[in-house]
């Protein structure tokens, strides 16, 4: 079941990856008879390294590579490597990778907008760690830097409480013994 889904997730991809999402707009490029969108090119110029540049050159190379690299993934396709096991493993947890980053930016975000620190927070940890850390330094000096550090803690403090609130929810079953955790 599992493997179907990828599949399906993979193919939907596939498509729409190399299909002309708005098809009023005149393909500014054709592969085959694969049409690309100006605004499907500049959105992927956008987001790789040439764009850096951003020079006719670099827009030259980058239209290069791009074609070269739809040219490797429809060659991949028609040996029939989106089907392969191995692939769709790496399809899988590549996504799960992605699922994970994002949930969690999305959950530190939130959690960011909760968080506040007192004046006082700042000067107590400032007098807990100024020998060690801000030797001759005054607190205006480093005071952004210890809410900088407060502020991070006490997300991560929120985000492990989320996690094991997530946890506690959750129908947790592990056979140690399998595992060799005894």
């Amino acid at each position: 079941m599992k493997w179907m889904f990828v599949s399906v997730l993979l193919a939907i991809l596939v498509v729409v990856g190399c299909q002309n999402v708005d098809k009023t707009s005149p393909a500014a490029m054709t592969i085959n008879n694969i049409s690309f969108s100006l605004e499907e090119l500049e959105e992927a110029y956008q987001r790789s390294s040439y764009f850096l540049e951003n020079t006719p050159s670099a827009r030259k190379n980058f239209i290069d590579h791009y074609v070269s690299s739809k040219l490797i993934l429809l060659a991949a396709e028609e040996q029939g490597l989106s089907k392969d096991p191995q692939f769709l493993k790496e399809v899988e947890f590549f996504w799960q990778q992605s699922l994970l980053k994002m949930m969690l930016k999305r959950k530190t975000n939130e959690l960011n907008q909760k968080q506040s620190l007192s004046d006082q927070e700042v000067l107590d940890y400032y007098q807990s760690v100024k020998d060690k850390y801000f030797k001759d330094k005054e607190i205006d000096e480093v005071k952004l830097t210890i809410k900088a550090i407060l502020l991070r803690q006490k997300q991560q403090k929120a985000l492990d409480a989320w996690i094991n609130e997530l946890k506690q929810k959750a129908d947790i079953r592990i056979d140690e013994k399998q595992l060799g955790l005894e």
